[in-house]
């Protein structure tokens, strides 16, 4: 199986709740100076930049979740089940319209492929015996 690259899908609901937390944060530190309120705005910026720099490779046998210089890497082999989720929980996806991937014995992860149904074509193409949850 040849290497497949997908691109994050962008919500810009996350983006907005991102921003409204850190202008939060903002306006409470308004008063400990401007030192502390360049370390937020920086901050807000790392994340806005790691969340655009977001995709997921299907390479043969492995998932790999790219975001910025991370790197988690799965078996698909042992990728249980999937289903959609709109968790709030931190995650590498830059949409609230996610996936919930199941793998290993306890493990889970969040993400937001742009193209979903493709993606999880290439992953039951590895392994057929996961179970996918369609949506409500």
């Amino acid at each position: 199986m040849e290497k497949k690259i997908y691109r994050t899908r962008y919500g810009v609901g996350l983006y907005l709740f991102v921003f409204a937390v850190f202008a939060m944060i903002t306006v409470a530190v308004y008063e400990k100076g401007m030192v502390a309120m360049s370390v937020i705005i920086v901050l807000y910026l790392v994340i806005t930049l790691a969340m655009s720099w977001l995709y997921y490779v299907v390479d043969g046998g492995t998932l790999v979740i790219c975001n910025c210089i991370v790197k988690q890497k799965i078996d698909i082999n042992t990728i249980r089940r999937i289903e959609p989720s709109r968790s709030l929980l931190s995650a590498p996806a830059a949409s609230l319209n996610r996936l919930r991937i199941y793998y290993g014995k306890y493990d889970e992860v969040l993400i937001s492929p742009a193209r979903q149904e493709e993606f999880i074509k290439a992953l039951l193409s590895v392994n057929a015996g996961i179970t996918v949850a369609v949506p409500n």
